[in-house]
């Protein structure tokens, strides 16, 4: 097991070496594989169970409902020590008892910052539109994660472990991906957009922002024109990912809303267009400056008696430059 997000710092300015009470800090003196980190662990799980009881001894209990989450700041490499962006240093678990909680390890993993969320939710207190984070037990309402089943392990990311899944260029029922104007060679898994996780998406290239996606969950849509040159090729990167129809039946506005997670490099251009029933696509949004773990919300106007509405995201003109991300997209 092992504990913790990204490369967190200390209060006596440890960011990676052993502590100075390796007692008290197992994980940082002798690693997240080593025996005395285990030991630790069984250490505060007995605490944990202790805390239960009490609470459960409460004379009120039977009236009350109590919610616990056991977390860690940050994790470790096998040696000991963090302050890196390899998975195990960003892994955290995230252990959750209370009402509404069953036994089961979910499907679409959450991450650190759903913590703030859920305590405040907890308390009845709304969630900011600021916030990172989301409910701890959220379902996923997201067309791209239907696809988790289809993601593949790596053809040409050779620093990608072989037993990762994390890519596929299928699609949800309605999707589809235009690379007409997309240059021929380069890596096979970001030509044009693609489906893919945090955890394959990170490990092709760490330490450019792609660790900050914190909005996005589970299975999201990418568009890297970074990665997919770090190989011999023609042309420039340039795709278009359009969604499946959603009813504007009897509306004068719509909004659309998406994970964005983008940064701007270069010529590169990236554009949201909208099609009404069958219509020519037309531009209602475009970026160009760094849009880093942000929800889009872009208003729309919607012609008399529409009825249903398409979408699309078009990455153009780019080569070796950077990157877009969309995640769990919406028309309401």
């Amino acid at each position: 097991m092992r504990a913790g997000f990204g490369a967190s710092s200390h209060p006596d300015g440890d960011r990676g070496g052993p502590r100075r009470s390796p007692d008290g800090h197992a994980g940082h003196s002798y690693g997240a594989a080593s025996q005395q980190y285990l030991d630790a662990i069984s250490e505060v799980d007995g605490y944990v169970g202790q805390l239960q009881t009490a609470v459960q001894a409460r004379t009120t209990y039977s009236s009350e409902q109590w919610s616990f989450i056991v977390t860690a700041d940050h994790g470790h490499t096998d040696a000991g020590g963090h302050g890196g962006s390899t998975p195990a240093e960003r892994s955290a678990f995230i252990i959750k008892t209370g009402p509404g909680i069953t036994k089961q390890t979910p499907a679409i993993r959450p991450k650190n910052v759903d913590i703030a969320a859920d305590v405040l939710a907890t308390f009845g207190v709304a969630r900011s539109a600021e916030l990172d984070g989301r409910l701890l037990a959220t379902a996923s309402a997201d067309p791209f994660d239907t696809m988790v089943g289809a993601l593949k392990p790596r053809f040409d990311e050779s620093g990608i472990p072989a037993s990762t899944l994390g890519w596929t260029k299928s699609m949800p029922t309605g999707w589809s991906v235009d690379n007409t104007g997309m240059g021929t060679g380069s890596v096979t898994e970001w030509a044009g957009w693609t489906l893919t996780d945090d955890d394959f998406w990170t490990q092709s290239q760490r330490d450019q922002t792609r660790e900050a996606n914190v909005r996005e969950r589970g299975v999201f849509a990418v568009a890297d024109s970074d990665e997919w040159a770090d190989k011999t090729h023609t042309g420039t990167f340039s795709s278009r990912i359009t969604s499946q129809p959603y009813s504007v039946v009897g509306k004068t506005r719509a909004t659309i809303s998406f994970g964005n997670h983008y940064r701007q490099e270069g010529g590169q251009q990236a554009t949201v267009l909208v099609s009404f029933d069958g219509g020519a696509f037309r531009q209602v949004a475009s970026y160009t400056t760094d849009q880093i773990a942000q929800v889009a919300s872009v208003p729309v106007t919607v012609p008399s008696g529409a009825e249903q509405v398409r979408v699309q995201w078009a990455l153009t003109n780019a080569d070796n430059d950077w990157y877009w991300a969309i995640d769990e997209p919406q028309v309401r």
